[in-house]
């Protein structure tokens, strides 16, 4: 019965923690690109570009710096 117990672990998490062999998704960037911008989206995004635009600070803008405490 002691030997039972791991040999059924074994045999049920096994597959789990191997996983299938050529299933699921692919790590890294996609071989090719699939599907294309249309040129009326290219022109909408072009036009809304301003409207979208952060209005916090410039992303180069350093935060303020903490007082010091001290004494």
């Amino acid at each position: 019965m002691k030997r039972l117990r791991p040999m059924v672990a074994a045999l049920l998490l096994g597959p789990v923690i191997t996983g299938c062999s050529g299933g699921g998704p692919e790590i890294g960037a996609p071989a090719e690109v699939k599907g294309t911008q249309t040129n009326e989206f290219r022109e909408a995004m072009e036009k809304a570009g301003p409207k979208m635009a952060g209005k916090g600070k410039p992303a180069g803008a350093k935060a303020k710096e903490a007082p010091k405490e001290g004494p």
